[in-house]
């Protein structure tokens, strides 16, 4: 358990008012969690082909699980995870390096968003707030 993180979840179960329980923050953390999720599946496809050296693989991959295991500390035991795998089959051949898988990982994780976000599973605000953080992350790969 995520100390901290279970609270927003926690409240909204126990019917606590006056807690920042707002659509907008559910909505990032179902896309930030979808998002995650399915990008770990494509790592999982592109290390299982050795696409990847293995510290990069453990990179991407700690840094991915960490932001599912936030999201899924907001959203409680109910977040939903099993459309996610036919969702991988079209993503683009693995990568040979941390930055080019990085930016697969990147470009799969939009996609999922934009879907999320057509089919009404989330709102304007958490996509753009998903997009800006994935622009940063962008950024700052090396």
């Amino acid at each position: 358990m995520l100390q901290g993180l279970t609270l927003p979840w926690v409240s909204r179960r126990l019917g606590i008012a006056g807690m920042d329980d707002d659509l907008p923050s559910l909505e990032q953390a179902t896309a930030a969690h979808t998002t995650a999720r399915l990008a770990l599946i494509r790592l999982d496809q592109m290390a299982a082909k050795g696409a990847l050296p293995a510290e990069v693989e453990q990179r991407l991959r700690r840094d991915l699980e960490e932001r599912a295991r936030k999201a899924h500390a907001v959203l409680g035991p109910g977040a939903d995870d099993e459309h996610l795998p036919e969702l991988v089959e079209g993503a683009v051949s693995a990568a040979a390096s941390y930055a080019e898988a990085r930016r697969e990982l990147l470009r799969l994780e939009r996609e999922e968003a934009v879907r999320l976000w057509q089919r009404g599973e989330i709102g304007d605000e958490a996509l753009q707030a998903l997009q800006r953080r994935l622009d940063l992350e962008e950024q700052q790969i090396l």
